[in-house]
């Protein structure tokens, strides 16, 4: 990561001042449309609008996407080459009235060579990555009959997401599309997923600045220079995601300037 030609020097260390500002950070100062604006469909409503409801929702989202449990696939993911022609992942979807995610994404962390998998709401991350703005609109044909899924109360039209197929008398499924994407660090992963569906700037800068540093084996204590450093690396790792994404969201890249500086 290349920053500022300023640089704060602590020690030996030189730190940049500033952090690299984000190839996509016009898009909202020079009213440029989004990723998902330009597939937005003519009777969608506004994007705001939609962030604002997903906000929302954001606790039962998640709580969806956490209890949706993906069935045994007969292959493993390679960390050096994700296929991006992946079969279906079945799944057993969460209770009503939690809506059914969309996709699974297929994380490949290359840092740590970890991969996972997570189920989402493609709207929810079409909305603010460019990257995933071709989940907006999921175009996979399951070959199974799609039925309504099931929706908070209240939720906005274009929440009602997912598509389930019942394939036994017993346990219904839903077969959902695997995206696979490359993302940098997975330490900072739940602190992104978490961003991107409350999109909580205090929370995130509250993590960020406040984040529990463990004592050196050597002191009883973080130093103050320690807690520094671990704080900068936090932020550092968190960049190198949100860039890999590339995050439509100028208060997101505003919140990690400030946690750094």
């Amino acid at each position: 990561m290349h920053g500022s030609e300023a640089h704060l020097h602590v020690g030996r260390l030189r730190i940049p001042t500033e952090l690299p500002a984000f190839p996509y950070a016009r898009t909202y100062r020079d009213t440029r449309p989004a990723a998902s604006e330009l597939l937005r469909m003519p009777d969608e409503p506004p994007r705001q609008f939609t962030l604002d409801a997903i906000h929302e929702l954001a606790p039962q989202l998640m709580e969806a996407s956490q209890r949706t449990i993906i069935q045994p696939r007969p292959y493993t993911p390679s960390l050096d080459k994700p296929s991006t022609d992946n079969p279906p992942a079945l799944c057993i979807p969460p209770p009503a009235p939690l809506p059914f995610p969309t996709h699974v994404l297929q994380i490949t962390f290359p840092v740590s060579r970890e991969t996972t998998d997570v189920p989402i709401h493609g709207l929810v991350w079409s909305l603010k990555c460019r990257t995933l703005a071709h989940v907006h609109t999921s175009t996979y044909d399951s070959g199974y009959p799609p039925s309504p899924s099931p929706s908070p109360p209240a939720a906005p039209s274009p929440l009602q997401l997912g598509s389930t197929a019942r394939v036994s008398s017993i346990m219904p499924l839903i077969s959902l599309p695997i995206v696979p994407i490359s993302i940098p660090f997975r330490t900072v992963w739940p602190v992104l997923y978490t961003y991107i569906h409350t999109g909580s700037t205090a929370s995130l800068l509250g993590n960020l600045i406040t984040y529990p540093i463990p004592p050196s084996p050597f002191e009883s204590r973080p130093t103050e220079l320690g807690a520094v450093i671990a704080r900068l690396e936090r932020v550092r790792r968190l960049w190198h995601d949100v860039n890999a994404l590339e995050v439509e969201d100028e208060e997101l890249w505003d919140t990690m300037a400030k946690a750094w500086s």
